[in-house]
C-alpha cells in the first residue's frame, strides 16, 4: 500500500512552487500560512491563510474555518501558477488535514462555503467537490430554531459540507508527489495533477 502523505512532502511541494507554508497551533487551534519563499528573491509576504480546530475522540474531526487567498498580493504569473483546484487553497487544507491525522487522529472534515450571493456559493461548492468534498445540509436557509447551533458554530449561513480525511488526503497524495518530485520547479500542472482534476 502507498505510504501516507507527510506535512514534508507539502511542504517540498510549497517549495517547488515558490512558497512556503507554516503551521502554527495553540492548542486545538490551528493556522497555516502560504507565503512566498524568501529564496525566491521576494519579501515572504503571506498570500494565503486557513484557520481551524481540530476535534480528537471521540468525534475525530476537523472544523476548517476561515481560508483567505489575498488575490491582490498575487501577480499575474503567480495568479496562473496557483489557480485551479491545486492551487493555495489546497496546500493550505492538506496540511491541515495531515496535522489533524497526525496529532489528533481525525477522520472527517467539515468547512462551510459561505453563501455570499448565489453566484459565488455556487462556484465554491463546485470547487470544494472538485476536492472531494459532498454537501450535507443548506445551514441558515430556513431561519428556524433547529439552525441555531449551526449558525453558531459557522457564524454564517451557506452549504456545509464534509468529507472523509483518509479519502481527501488520498485523492490529493499523486499531485502533492508529482509537485514535489517536479524536477522543472516551474509550478505548472503536471499529467497527474489533470488526470485527478479530471476524474473529480
Amino acid at each position: 500500500t502507498e505510504e501516507p502523505l507527510t506535512a514534508e512532502e507539502l511542504y517540498a511541494a510549497a517549495d517547488r512552487r515558490g512558497l512556503e507554508l507554516n503551521l502554527s497551533t495553540i492548542g486545538p487551534a490551528y493556522t497555516v500560512t502560504c507565503r512566498r519563499a524568501e529564496s525566491s528573491g521576494q519579501e515572504g509576504q503571506v498570500l494565503g491563510e486557513h484557520t481551524g480546530l481540530c476535534v480528537g475522540w471521540p468525534a475525530k474531526f476537523v472544523h476548517m474555518e476561515a481560508v483567505r487567498v489575498f488575490h491582490r498580493s498575487l501577480t499575474a504569473e503567480e495568479r496562473a501558477r496557483h489557480s485551479g483546484v491545486f492551487g493555495l487553497t489546497y496546500l493550505l487544507g492538506a496540511l491541515a488535514c495531515v496535522h489533524a491525522r497526525d496529532n489528533y487522529g481525525c477522520e472527517r472534515v467539515e468547512l462551510l462555503a459561505i453563501n455570499d450571493d448565489d453566484r459565488t456559493a455556487a462556484r465554491l461548492v463546485r470547487f470544494y467537490r472538485r476536492l472531494g468534498f459532498k454537501v450535507v445540509r443548506e445551514v441558515g436557509a430556513t431561519g428556524s430554531l433547529k439552525e441555531l447551533p449551526d449558525l453558531l458554530a459557522w457564524g454564517g449561513h451557506g452549504t456545509l459540507m464534509e468529507g472523509s480525511l483518509e479519502e481527501l488526503v488520498t485523492k490529493w497524495t499523486p499531485a502533492v508527489r508529482a509537485i514535489a518530485a517536479d524536477s522543472r520547479g516551474d509550478g505548472k500542472e503536471s499529467a497527474e495533477e489533470g488526470e485527478i482534476a479530471a476524474a473529480s
